[in-house]
């Protein structure tokens, strides 16, 4: 709470943020819609997390290559194993570090979005937020949640999709089950992005897509478009193939809104 962040005892900040961090990343899963409900603060993920923070802050950088610091090789060995496994930041809390993990604003990552893909793996149940210094560190390396059944998730959300959870200079994306789907081909896919007014019509043509990539089950591009309470849009991916081997297609909606201000009454601006 904002009591304990502000307390000048560091361990209650720390358990104070590792709380918001983890609602945060709930409140994104739940957008995505993959596995939510069932993930909890795990003592031992916990730990694993703080291992890789540690050491993280002990050679000064994120770095998934690390050099051993001069500590003793056990240890040195354990922690570097934890942060191979673990989402890392640096220069933000654990609250703002969930966020530039499923949110980045830089361009240069929207060819990767690794750390989004970890975060919202479906069958991540167990989860373990640490820090230190300046470093902030996710574990990813749990599966232990239930099977997983829906066709694909999707970020921004299909339907309802709140503004204060998703940057407009972010990428969009789509991880498909692969229990459902083989592994998408960035190079077969094509991605519509369509305007629709207020009575769900189609509105205009489809707007310019500006980097279509995959990282593993994850389909990333980034459509030109406004990103506004009241927008709706209807995307369509197409070029995708089933697990049987059959082609096929996703098409869903995305209706943004605000948690604070109503929707606005125009239609966006057509492609």
């Amino acid at each position: 709470d904002q009591v304990a962040r502000e307390s000048g005892d560091p361990l209650r900040r720390l358990e104070a943020d590792r709380g918001l961090a983890f609602a945060r990343l709930r409140g994104f899963r739940y957008l995505a819609g993959v596995h939510w409900r069932e993930c909890t603060q795990d003592a031992d993920a916990t730990a694993r997390a703080a291992e890789a923070a540690e050491l993280a802050a002990a050679i000064g950088r994120v770095d998934f290559a690390p050099v051993n610091p001069e500590w003793e090789e056990s240890r040195f060995t354990r922690a570097r194993d934890a942060l191979l496994r673990c989402n890392l930041a640096q220069g933000w809390g654990l609250p703002r570090a969930i966020e530039a993990w499923v949110n980045p604003e830089d361009p240069a990552l929207f060819t990767k979005l690794t750390a989004r893909r970890l975060s919202l793996e479906p069958r991540m149940a167990k989860i373990g937020l640490g820090q230190k210094g300046d470093f902030s560190a996710l574990w990813t390396g749990d599966s232990s949640g239930p099977v997983w059944m829906e066709e694909a998730a999707f970020f921004p959300a299909h339907g309802w999709m709140p503004v204060e959870w998703f940057s407009g200079e972010t990428a969009w994306s789509v991880s498909l089950n692969l229990r459902h789907w083989q592994m998408p081909d960035a190079r077969k896919a094509r991605v519509s992005v369509r305007a629709l007014d207020e009575n769900y019509l189609l509105h205009g043509t489809s707007f310019p897509i500006e980097s279509l990539h995959s990282d593993r089950e994850m389909l990333i591009f980034k459509p030109q478009l406004s990103v506004l309470p009241g927008f709706l849009y209807w995307v369509e991916v197409e070029g995708l193939t089933r697990a049987d081997g059959t082609p096929g297609k996703l098409a869903w909606l995305v209706h943004f809104v605000s948690q604070k201000a109503p929707p606005v009454p125009e239609p966006p601006p057509g492609g």
